[in-house]
């Protein structure tokens, strides 16, 4: 059949829809449900930096939930306990200004590292001096030990030698408290070494997605063992063969891990890990907040005489990281939910549990939806803290309704685009390209009145990132298949494309 034939074929039957694009219907973050404190800090820096407001906002609730960390625990329903451990990972392209929001929230990390440098080293300097007077005297109890003539002598030196171990002090735990390049070995040492409580921060996240792809483990694994145990609070042991001075083997548990991430990174490394299949199967995904940031690339325009930033604006929320950083507890502070509390998270549970029904809205992303209502009990633990700083001196606390209804709004508000983003990555890889090239020939017709398109002018000004030939014969055909465009004989290699009147692109 000709293209010609083809053409008058496809005028009898009406445009297929291309599947809408599911990040088109995103909902607009829930700032009123932000504690005044980080919403006065998140605007005024979406403001100076001309970012959107999920940005800053997104990054004030990872940074208070690390600064909380082994601190607090909430009691989700009597047997099910959460400290604050959750993985935000914001989304946008090159060019929209990540870095400086991330770096100006970091703040109070950095200046409690400056800040505690000096005490840290000279806490460190004492203990290595300790030990290693007490290493050296127990190295020489073992030569003793060897030229011992009898059992019980031998005896007397192990005793000796047990005394001495008892000296040993433990090395002092650095202030920094976070990484942004990591191998998962190293994270696991230091999770240990802070008790189980660790975080991973970085405004340029693709090395943090490549080791979870398992980019760096040289065995074809992916490495969110440790990530995905962290952020769940599942027990994680580490047993492998050592070096000679560890004896030939390392042994490592953490019983309580409390491991909190808030990365930056482009939608191509997002989806590349959210089109992996280990990491659907194993959890990691679905206990990822991911947040597709709108661009104003174009609209961040200065005015004269601008203002400055307003440092104020940041100033309760760098104390109030800085206070929770001091807190010191033997066991952590204790949130139990109100009566009413319980009974909002409840029917909040309960009306995600009927739309992951067979019939309803989340069936096709159970595994996401399952976990939306603890994620959303910890984000009401960090609401509640953010509210009531000073409440860390108590042993216990009781959440109120409001902060759960505050925390099930910003639980929705992460689900969805939680969902809306598996769903883009389970889309048929042509379509939403084919769908870009559609909607910029749309807008061609709208604006200058184009209806018929050449393969190489497509090719060259269609919209970034521009596809190959290959990729475009691939676009096109999906195009044709859909019926939203006819293909026109020419002289050339390619055929030229009539936009149908009817073209439909959602």
């Amino acid at each position: 059949m000709s293209i010609a034939d083809e053409a008058e074929k496809l005028v009898n039957g009406a445009p297929i829809p291309l599947t809408a694009d599911p990040l088109k219907k995103l909902p607009e973050f829930p700032m009123k449900a932000m504690p005044e404190c980080l919403a006065g800090a998140a605007i005024e820096v979406a403001r100076f930096d001309k970012v959107p407001v999920e940005s800053p906002a997104t990054i004030a609730l990872s940074m208070l939930a690390t600064a909380i960390g082994k601190s607090a625990v909430i009691e989700e329903r009597d047997g099910l306990d959460h400290f604050p451990a959750l993985f935000f990972c914001l989304i946008a392209a090159s060019g929209e200004r990540k870095s400086p929001p991330f770096k100006r929230l970091q703040h109070p990390f950095i200046r409690y590292i400056e800040d505690m440098q000096d005490r840290y080293n000279a806490l460190l300097f004492d203990a290595e001096a300790n030990n290693a007077v007490v290493n050296s005297r127990i190295k020489r109890l073992h030569k003793d030990a060897e030229k011992a003539e009898g059992s019980l002598e031998r005896q007397d030196i192990s005793r000796q030698i047990s005394q001495l171990r008892v000296e040993l002090q433990p090395l002092p735990m650095h202030p920094r408290r976070f990484t942004s390049d990591y191998t998962e070995q190293v994270l696991f040492k230091l999770m240990e070494q802070h008790g189980g409580e660790y975080s991973i921060q970085s405004g340029e996240g693709r090395p943090v997605i490549d080791s979870i792809l398992g980019k760096y483990s040289g065995d074809g694994r992916t490495g969110d063992g440790t990530i995905l145990a962290g952020i769940s609070g599942d027990t994680i042991t580490r047993d492998r063969v050592g070096s000679a001075e560890s004896g030939g083997q390392e042994h490592g548990v953490i019983l309580h891990p409390c491991l909190n991430v808030c990365v930056m990174i482009q939608p191509d490394k997002y989806l590349q890990a959210a089109r992996h299949p280990s990491l659907r199967a194993s959890g990691a995904l679905a206990r990822i907040f991911p947040v597709w940031l709108p661009s104003l690339v174009g609209s961040r325009m200065e005015e004269l005489d601008e203002k400055g930033l307003k440092r104020s604006a940041l100033t309760g929320f760098n104390a109030m990281v800085r206070s929770l950083l001091e807190v010191e507890r033997e066991e952590p502070h204790r949130v139990t939910l109100s009566s009413e509390a319980a009974e909002h998270r409840r029917q909040f549970h309960n009306a995600i549990e009927k739309m992951m029904g067979s019939d309803g809205d989340y069936s096709d992303v159970r595994d996401i939806a399952s976990k939306a209502t603890s994620q959303t009990v910890k984000l009401a633990l960090i609401l509640h803290v953010a509210m009531k700083p000073g409440v860390l001196l108590q042993d216990q606390s009781e959440l109120s309704v409001d902060t759960m209804k505050r925390a099930s709004a910003l639980g929705y508000y992460f689900l969805e685009q939680a969902v809306a983003s598996q769903r883009s990555a389970d889309e048929d890889n042509a379509l939403a390209p084919a769908r870009r090239v559609l909607e910029w020939m749309i807008r061609e017709r709208e604006a200058n009145g184009k209806e018929r398109f050449a393969f190489s002018d497509i090719q060259q000004r269609s919209p970034r990132p521009r596809p190959s030939a290959k990729e475009l014969t691939v676009i096109m055909a999906v195009l044709l298949d859909h019926r939203q465009i006819y293909a026109l004989e020419t002289e050339g290699k390619h055929p030229d494309y009539l936009l149908r009147g009817d073209a439909d692109a959602k």
